[in-house]
């Protein structure tokens, strides 16, 4: 998950999770690109939600 962001915040005991990352490609700006977000209680966050993060970054990388 090195390259995988998560933001997250609490709300009413609920956690929203929200996975991103960064586009760095241009030197003068630095795009942040969020994937997907998931709202959930426990602390770790499911492998299958890292998987799909990574999947998704990867295809933004190769249609861009």
């Amino acid at each position: 998950m090195d390259e995988i962001w998560e933001f997250r915040t609490k709300y009413k005991n609920n956690q929203y999770r929200l996975l991103a990352f960064w586009d760095k490609r241009d030197k003068q700006d630095t795009l942040v690109v969020a994937t997907h977000g998931i709202v959930k209680k426990p602390q770790k966050m499911p492998e299958k939600e890292i998987e799909k993060a990574e999947r998704l970054r990867q295809q933004y990388f190769d249609e861009t």
